[in-house]
């Protein structure tokens, strides 16, 4: 085949044709080799020409590597953001832009991303021209052919720096947030707009002894009665947006449940939507406990009225009636007995007004328990005496007496004086007697009798109608750490057992739930 060149003419084969005739193919004049690549790399160029012009206008930093990562091509934004020529930057020249701090990291991800064929981005600070350097987002993206083999690589660098200082001021904010709420001398917890914890100061976490993430199910930290109603008190807040206010008692690291007030209000963006919840917890144990003291001083104050003034008045009645029983018949008794009276009835005044002006049965009561058992003995058998019906009466002591602490003493008389009481008007006993034991482990009382017995449904229900004594005795039992017994049976009498434990109390003088057992 011979090739002819000509300007003006294409190159045609001169040969035979098929079928054995010879023929010599005509130049064409529509064609030139030379002219063709001429143009189609005036086209190519042309082609990469308008690319470069869109890559230079996209209104970002843009880059693209070899295979392993040297760079080929960065764009004018990129040039002109660095101040560095295109000559200086190719191949490995970028890495001068990037902070000596972030590049051992940077360079780590990016090299995985090279051997791994997947895309990359990271975090990094890079130089402007002026020498700042600025927070940016790196991506980097892989260029496949059919088989999977890296062509190159194209990536962006974009600014992150307003972001950054935003989120830096953010934090800056909320550290300075949680410095002031865990200055708060209070247990303060923030919570999302749905109630779930978000944030507790060291106060909280103090006073639960419990951490964080425990304190999400915050539920167990609530005493067991308070805790329905906590629960759907939040539950309405939460969905109405209403503040949270509740009186609870909330569990100490020690396991010991204190009277808290909890408020809770909303906090709001600007377009008035809940985003957070602000609680606070204002300990209110020691009002609670005035609060229960008073209500059990006012208690106390209607038994010690009861087991001065109503005693006395009944003890008084009883001699005044005795007194009127004898005056046909016996003229002198009565008028002795009518002395007697009106000698306990100034005795009786004196004891009420000092019950009155002291309100306390360490005021009025001293002495040994024994002396003034049997002593109330002889004041409530009196009115019987006097018409010939009245039980014997005595005081037994097991053990070595020991002086009781005054308010312990006070409390013990005013229950057994109210034992007596029931005994000596109601039961209609022969026999009544009082039983004091000291030993090294308890001290206890005892009053018996072998009258009718108490009413099943009275001993039952620990009351009878109109009539203060029994709760009141339950009530200083209680007051006291006492264990109070009662057996009855009717027609077989009825026995009444207080019980005070003495334990170390005995030996050191210590106090039992706040009162001195033996001194």
């Amino acid at each position: 085949m011979l090739c002819l060149v000509q300007q003006g003419y294409r190159c045609v084969s001169v040969g035979r044709r098929s079928h054995g005739h010879d023929q010599v193919s005509r130049p064409r004049k529509d064609y030139n080799p030379l002219v063709a690549g001429i143009k189609r790399s005036r086209a190519h160029s042309e082609e990469l020409q308008d690319i470069r012009l869109v890559v230079d206008t996209i209104p970002a930093l843009v880059w693209s590597t070899r295979p392993d990562g040297s760079a080929e091509f960065f764009n004018q934004h990129w040039l002109e953001y660095t101040g560095l020529s295109l000559e200086q930057a190719l191949g490995w020249g970028w890495k001068v832009t990037i902070h000596a701090d972030d590049l051992p990291d940077m360079l780590e991800i990016f090299y995985e991303a090279l051997s791994l064929r997947r895309a990359f981005e990271v975090e990094g600070r890079f130089r402007r021209s002026d020498g700042e350097y600025r927070w940016f987002l790196f991506r980097g993206s892989p260029l496949l052919d059919e088989s999977g083999n890296v062509i190159r690589w194209f990536g962006t660098n974009t600014d992150l720096e307003e972001r950054k200082r935003a989120e830096d001021a953010l934090r800056a904010s909320e550290q300075n947030f949680r410095r002031i709420v865990d200055g708060i001398p209070a247990p303060t917890v923030t919570f999302t707009a749905h109630g779930e914890v978000e944030y507790t100061n060291q106060r909280t976490l103090d006073y639960t002894g419990w951490t964080f993430d425990q304190l999400k199910h915050w539920g167990p930290l609530i005493h067991p009665d308070d805790l329905p109603i906590v629960q759907t008190l939040w539950k309405h807040s939460i969905e109405t947006g209403q503040r949270f206010e509740v009186e609870q008692r909330i569990r100490d690291a020690d396991g010991v449940f204190r009277w808290f007030v909890a408020r809770a209000i909303p906090g709001r963006d600007v377009e008035g939507r809940i985003v957070r919840w602000y609680a606070m917890l204002f300990d209110i144990d020691g009002r609670k406990r005035a609060e229960e003291a008073l209500l059990a001083e006012r208690t106390r104050i209607a038994g010690a009225l009861h087991d001065t003034l109503l005693q006395s008045f009944h003890a008084l009645l009883f001699r005044f009636q005795a007194a009127r029983n004898m005056v046909p018949t016996r003229p002198e008794q009565a008028m002795k007995a009518l002395d007697a009276a009106i000698l306990r009835t100034e005795e009786a005044i004196a004891e009420s007004r000092d019950a009155i002006k002291h309100l306390r049965a360490e005021s009025v009561v001293r002495g040994d328990l024994a002396e003034l058992l049997a002593s109330t003995g002889q004041d409530l058998a009196a009115p019987q005496t006097a018409v010939d019906d009245s039980p014997t009466f005595r005081v037994i002591v097991e053990g070595e007496p020991r002086s009781l602490g005054p308010i312990l003493l006070g409390e013990v008389y005013c229950i057994a004086r109210e034992l007596l009481r029931n005994a000596f008007q109601h039961a209609k006993a022969h026999h009544i007697e009082a039983e004091i034991r000291y030993d090294n482990h308890l001290f206890s009382l005892r009053v018996r009798d072998d009258g009718k017995g108490i009413d099943p449904t009275v001993l039952k229900e620990g009351v009878r109608a109109g009539h203060w004594g029994l709760p009141g005795v339950r009530e200083r039992a209680e007051r006291i750490g006492a264990r109070l017994d009662f057996w009855s049976e009717a027609g077989a009498g009825t026995e009444v057992q207080l019980t005070v434990p003495a334990g170390p109390a005995h030996e050191t003088g210590g106090d039992i739930p706040g009162f001195g057992l033996f001194r």
